[in-house]
């Protein structure tokens, strides 16, 4: 015999998934010293808000770490739920590939768009992948932060980058 699910218990794994998943960016972000503005697992809201700091000069270091980022909400969303939805996961796997692709043709020093090649859609493509193991990795290393960090979103709250801060520190043995 299949059971369904009520729409209660659908509504309650959506949320669950979305507080999960702006979880992850908000806790992988602090844990590589991003900036977090606020997080939110509001409808509508902006989700994870980053914000760099002056220091953060190097490119590539910001590039990857907006990788990473990217990519820690559909990981935390996966172990969370045991699956990723589509709707945010494309939109964070588009950054993922916009962020690997700035720092592939700033490495390469390629100056014009233009320049832009199969080739080096192909080292994004493999670079994201790589970079999609690290985020996962982050996620499993901070789950405990993520799994609090959820559970504040989940009923409701907008946390400032020093609530999760805060939320990371209680989960620290």
């Amino acid at each position: 015999m299949t059971m369904t699910m009520t729409i209660d218990e659908i509504v309650s794994q959506r949320n669950a998934a979305v507080a999960a998943h702006e979880s992850g960016h908000a806790v992988v972000a602090r844990s590589l010293g991003v900036d977090v503005v606020r997080a939110s697992a509001k409808l509508r809201a902006a989700g994870v808000v980053t914000r760099w700091r002056r220091a953060d000069r190097l490119v590539g270091d910001i590039m990857r770490k907006s990788c990473l980022v990217a990519l820690a909400g559909p990981a935390a969303e996966a172990v969370a739920i045991g699956r990723i939805e589509d709707g945010a996961a494309r939109a964070d796997e588009r950054n993922a590939m916009s962020y690997a692709l700035r720092l592939l043709l700033d490495e390469q020093d390629v100056q014009n768009d233009a320049e832009l090649n199969d080739d080096h859609r192909a080292q994004a493509r493999a670079l994201v992948g790589l970079l999609r193991a690290r985020a996962a990795a982050l996620v499993a290393d901070n789950w405990p932060a993520i799994l609090a960090t959820a559970a504040a979103l989940a009923d409701g709250q907008i946390l400032t980058g020093s609530e999760v801060d805060t939320l990371m520190a209680e989960q620290k043995p």
